[in-house]
């Protein structure tokens, strides 16, 4: 009987499908071009067939990429040195046979890679994405879930329609390793809708029946009805009417088994259509342009045919490629949304990597996200919606709750290889105690009805549902992803039937939106869990690509400064125009590149040629307007007698600040306008170099140095040799491998290591899957420390800085170490540069800190962490690589040592052994990934006491954070936006209000993990202060003294102020 079941609903599959016609009237028009159908229509189409195959032709590299004049915020003409081969357009004149009369009739028009690409969703070979236009506009997709196309749901006969296809070059998942393509179909064909609606009911209960116990009555009662229902239908006919009749007939004998109710019959699957597309992955951005088009349209169309079924799209950039390439297919899309059917969702900019990304970058995300949906459709989204990012901060219910995004949507937890988490539906508490409500769909999923058995699916999504004592609804999302795609037809035939049998849930389309208000409602029911969401999974993503993540943590703080300067200036001279829409538009490209297949360094080679042409953007124009605002304050002279310095950091800094100074002489030293002098020091790393020491730096300001000879000699509390340095402070001895023997605390007489410090150690990674995403646990297993080094040098000896140069051989790559010490001080930098060219191979550095703990603290957004440094559990043992951002410190109650760095995001630390991840090599998706030249520096800073008032904090920002200068004049007096009395809290950004000219936001939290108070001074006249959200809605007005006011701050609480002056 099953195998009978089972041979029914593989003829019924086709049997609907009646009377086939191939389009006889078909031409073709080959280019490279990003065209539009006004762009084509008038140029010579040649005459082909189904079977015609044609090549990719690619002619352009991705380092042509590189250098294109493009404009990321601008989509409407992309430039052909964007291109990856050949487009095709084919011109389709399709007439209806009269035959067809009253029936629905379908285009069915296929494209196929002539062989599978490497990365393929599917075991079938994946269709070519192209987009069918009628009259010059978007009608419909054909893509891997959609091959058909509804002409019309009741034929005339003889009807004509004129079509334009674009065909691309990239399929669900790129493919861009496949060259060659053939066109498969072009055809019409109609349909008997009795047969097919059989057909759907039979094959929904014989699914259903698979899922069920053998020996359960449910299971015979199907197989009965099934057995039936074929039994009637005449399966080998070829008359219409008695195909429908049939149909009819064997409909009911399948009633019985659709009226089976179960424990699951009444719970509801809250169901909408959505289209994961990746801003780039295995495929550029550019590609991603026509991806929307296509998916959208796809929808739209959808929606034209099924008034019940909706749809829901989040990141802003997609739209606004939409609506510069597709402008009526985006207003189409804002009627929809109108209609309450097209559900505008998530708060950020882009679907953001929240690991990585810097805590200013993901306020940014919020900010222009939610300001995007809120003028363009007015709708103001309340839901982070990332499903597809490899973890989650714990800083980001924070983040969340202060941009007034109080729900948090994911499924990508239910990807861990170790340990199952407990929840789908819960109170996720992160840092300082903020709350969101989260939800992760049970069926595990995005893109629902696509690569899994519907009904599995939905069955289990139900069944499987972890809070369902609590609640009787779930949410379903369904649609083709990632590449895009989107529900199709099929999909909403499926959820009519399944609403039809009682066995299963109710699948029923709502929006995102009003289930987060249902679940709101019984929130007070729900289960907690508190801390980060860590992903068992796609660690290596912390490391691979490491100069897109030098370029993201350089960029967001470039952007940053070049705001609070700005601000300086707008502060200061009446007629200065703070450059607001262009840092704007700096901060789009920067935050878009933080998508999280771009940043974690999971995508092809030329989505970073795109990237690296994206961050020199967003530099020049920081660096533009940081200068502009500079030239405003100050007059820039050719001279090198004074110098004035810029402090980005909210607290008075002393630094050290490498000046640019031609044929310095032996002897210099530098007065500030109290008279107060320092050495100065000529550098031994860079020609044409000095040191300076500027002290008492203002807090966000600028202060104004004189460099004049100096005839004194100046004594040095420095030494250096071969093996050893040392200041007044700390003493580092080293062995004949280079590695540190020996670090010794001269102020508190103890050693720091208790084994060699900076150890380099090649790790085996040879991933089981994912390259360019994943290490395995047994990484550790196999290593190799680096050799002696080739060559040691002491190129610097104060009186500011002693260096210690070391340059190493790994295979076919150099690395090269200047460790450096500073006068009067613990920290010591390792300045590095690597030529990089293994495979397989990941570079770690190891310090074994000589203290006793059985946790470590970790910087993350706004805050920071503590994770255990022991394995007693599977979940602490699951965490052998984690994400942090500026520093990881351990410590026992009156001593430690932190581990800083400038640009790396994953570690480890191992009892306390602390080891920080440099860079990986592995091969795909880009062969190539980190084969190049790297930069990076890491900082060991040995302390008295706890972290928080040793200053690690403040350290790891002055290592992030270099002050800029500029020769002027003459002695300029100092300048300062603002002073803040208060331990632990921190200004992390200044910029002008999104809505008057008048009007700064200021950027604090609280960075110890204490309840404290900071009183804060303005250097400027105010009006008003208010106390806003991320997104700058003003929450209350603030009582001040002047310019003074009295701040209160919870642990880790993020503040923002608008200061009206």
């Amino acid at each position: 009987m099953e195998k009978r079941a089972d041979k029914t609903e593989s003829i019924l599959e086709n049997l609907f499908i009646d009377r086939a016609t191939e389009i006889e009237e078909i031409g073709y028009y080959e280019t490279k071009e990003f065209g539009k159908p006004e762009d084509v229509r008038d140029k010579e189409f040649s005459e082909c067939e189904v079977g015609f195959t044609w090549s990719r032709e690619r002619d352009r590299g991705a380092d042509d990429r590189l250098n294109a004049d493009v404009d990321l915020l601008s989509a409407d003409e992309l430039p052909r040195n964007l291109s990856i081969g050949n487009n095709l357009w084919f011109n389709l004149r399709v007439v209806i046979p009269e035959d067809m009369a009253g029936d629905p009739v379908y285009l069915r028009f296929a494209v196929k890679p002539e062989e599978s690409p490497k990365l393929s969703p599917g075991k079938d070979k994946p269709e070519i994405e192209s987009l069918c236009y009628q009259d010059g506009e978007p009608i419909q997709a054909f893509d891997q879930g959609h091959d058909s196309l509804l002409l019309t749901e009741e034929a005339e006969g003889g009807e004509v329609y004129n079509l334009l296809i674009e065909v691309g070059n990239t399929m669900l998942w790129g493919g861009l390793d496949v060259g060659k393509f053939i066109l498969d179909a072009a055809e019409i064909y109609s349909v008997i809708e009795e047969v097919e609606t059989f057909y759907w009911n039979f094959k929904i209960l014989n699914d259903l029946r698979k899922q069920l116990d053998g020996d359960s009555p449910y299971y015979r009662k199907i197989l009965k009805c099934l057995q039936k229902a074929s039994e009637v239908f005449p399966l080998q006919s070829e008359d219409n009417e008695e195909l429908k009749e049939g149909a009819e007939e064997a409909m009911e004998k399948l009633q019985p088994a659709k009226d089976v109710s179960t424990e699951i019959s009444e719970f509801d699957l809250i169901t909408t259509g959505h289209a994961h597309i990746d801003a780039a992955w295995l495929w550029p951005w550019s590609e991603t342009v026509r991806k929307c088009g296509r998916t959208f349209s796809t929808v739209l169309k959808l929606m034209e045919e099924n008034p019940e079924f909706t749809f829901l799209q989040s990141q802003p950039h997609l739209y606004e490629f939409t609506r510069e390439r597709y402008p009526k297919v985006y207003e189409k899309i804002k009627e929809r949304a109108e209609e309450g059917r097209w559900e505008p969702v998530g708060a950020l900019w882009v679907e953001s990597d929240v690991n990585v990304s810097g805590p200013e970058s993901l306020a940014r995300q919020y900010l222009l996200g939610k300001k995007y949906f809120r003028e363009k459709f007015d709708v103001d989204p309340k839901i982070t919606f990332i499903p597809d990012v490899f973890g989650y901060s714990a800083a980001l219910p924070n983040i969340a709750s202060s941009a007034d995004c109080p729900y948090f949507f994911t499924q990508k937890m239910s990807w861990n290889e170790i340990n199952e988490f407990p929840h789908h539906t819960f109170l996720w508490e992160g840092t300082g105690g903020s709350k969101v409500l989260a939800h992760f769909p049970p069926a595990d999923t995005y893109g629902g009805m696509t690569l899994t058995n519907t009904v599995e699916e939905v069955k289990k999504s139900a069944e499987t549902f972890k809070e369902s004592s609590e609640l009787d609804k779930a949410s379903y999302l369904i649609g083709w992803s990632d590449g895009g795609g989107g529900p199709n037809r099929d999909m909403i035939t499926q959820i009519e039937v399944i609403n039809e049998v009682d066995a299963l849930p109710n699948l029923k389309f709502g929006s995102l939106k009003n289930f987060f208000g249902y679940l709101d409602d019984h929130k007070d029911d729900l289960p907690k869990w508190v801390g980060e969401l860590y992903l068992e999974k796609h660690r290596g993503t912390l490391t691979t690509q490491a100069k897109t993540k030098r370029n993201n943590r350089k960029g967001e703080f470039a952007l940053k400064n070049a705001e609070i300067l700005s601000s300086l200036a707008l502060i200061r001279e009446d007629d200065f125009e703070y450059p607001k829409q262009e840092l704007t538009d700096a901060w789009k490209i920067f935050l878009f590149n933080q998508f999280h297949d771009i940043l974690p360094g999971s995508s092809i080679r030329d989505v970073y040629y795109d990237a690296e042409r994206d961050y020199s953007t967003v530099f020049e124009k920081a660096e533009e307007k940081k200068n502009e605002a500079f030239n405003t304050l100050v007059t820039e002279s050719e001279s090198t007698e004074y110098v004035t310095v810029f402090n980005p950091l909210s607290w008075e800094r002393d630094t050290i600040v490498p000046v640019e100074y031609s044929t310095p002489p032996s002897g210099l030293l530098t007065l500030d306008a109290e008279g107060e002098e320092e050495p100065v020091q000529v550098s031994g790393k860079s020609e044409n170099e000095i040191l300076i020491n500027a002290r008492k730096l203002p807090s966000m300001g600028i202060k104004t140095f004189r460099i004049r000879e100096d005839d004194n000699s100046r004594e040095s509390n420095l030494w250096a040799d071969k093996y050893h340095l040392e200041n007044s402070l700390i003493r580092l001895e080293f062995d004949n491998d280079g590695y540190i023997k020996s670090l010794y605390d001269k102020e508190l007489d103890r050693q720091v290591l208790k084994d060699k410090g900076n150890k380099l150690v090649a790790y085996r990674d040879i991933p089981a899957k994912f390259d360019a995403w994943d290490i395995e646990e047994d990484l550790y297993e196999v290593g190799e420390t680096l050799n002696a080094p080739e060559k040691i040098e002491v190129i610097e000896e104060g009186p500011l800085r002693a260096t210690l140069r070391q340059t190493r051989l790994i295979g076919d790559s150099k690395i090269i170490q200047d460790i450096m010490v500073y006068k009067d001080s613990k920290r010591i930098d390792f300045d590095t540069r690597v030529d990089w060219h293994e495979r397989d191979t990941f570079l770690k550095t190891h310090f074994p800190v000589d203290v006793y703990t059985n946790e470590a603290t970790f910087e993350v957004q706004y805050g920071n962490v503590k994770r255990p440094t022991h394995s007693n559990t599977s979940w602490d043992r699951a965490k052998f690589e984690v994400p942090h951002q500026k520093w990881v410190d351990v410590s026992e109650y009156d001593y430690g040592a932190a581990l800083l760095n400038d640009c790396k995001y994953g570690a480890r630390v191992d009892g306390t052994d602390v080891n920080l991840s440099l860079l990986r090599s592995p091969q795909s998706p880009d062969p190539e990934a980190d084969q190049r030249e790297h930069k990076f520096m890491y900082s060991l800073l040995p302390h008295q006491g706890n972290f928080q008032e040793s200053g690690v904090i403040e350290e790891a920002y002055d290592l992030n954070v270099p002050t800029d200068y500029y020769f002027v004049e003459d002695m300029e007096g100092s300048d300062s936006l603002l002073n803040v009395d208060g331990p632990g809290i921190i200004v992390e950004a200044v910029k002008r209000s999104e809505d008057k000219e008048r009007e700064l936001i200021f950027r604090f939290y609280e960075a110890w993990g204490r309840r404290t108070s900071a009183n804060i001074v303005f250097n400027f006249d105010v009006d008003e202060i208010y106390e806003t959200n991320l997104v700058e809605d003003k929450k209350k007005k603030l009582e001040t003294d002047e310019k003074e006011i009295e701040i209160s701050f919870d642990p880790f609480e993020i503040k923002t102020l608008s200061v009206e002056f």
